[in-house]
């Protein structure tokens, strides 16, 4: 999938969200293509609490080749483990 093609996917699955619909193939978007999650980097890096410690004490600023493709593989392989998220109420 070109980085055009991408684009398109993710447009359509904003689309079908908005919508209530179903999304196809996200999971297989997610597991194939790296550009996605540089895509999802691109958005987030610049956001204020980017490099705030995580609950395992990382930040985006460990982001990296690497990184991705160590999730991606983990997700295929069913062993991929969300951690939690600091939450504080305001």
């Amino acid at each position: 999938m070109r980085f055009d093609g991408l684009i398109k996917k993710l447009e359509g699955v904003e689309e079908a969200s908005r919508k209530g619909r179903l999304v196809q193939d996200l999971f297989k978007t997610m597991t194939n293509q790296k550009e996605i999650w540089f895509e999802a980097y691109a958005n987030i890096y610049s956001n204020k609490g980017a490099i705030t410690l995580g609950v395992k004490d990382n930040t985006l600023d460990g982001f990296s080749l690497e990184r991705v493709e160590t999730i991606m593989e983990k997700l295929r392989n069913g062993k991929y483990k969300f951690t939690p998220v600091r939450w504080e109420s305001a």
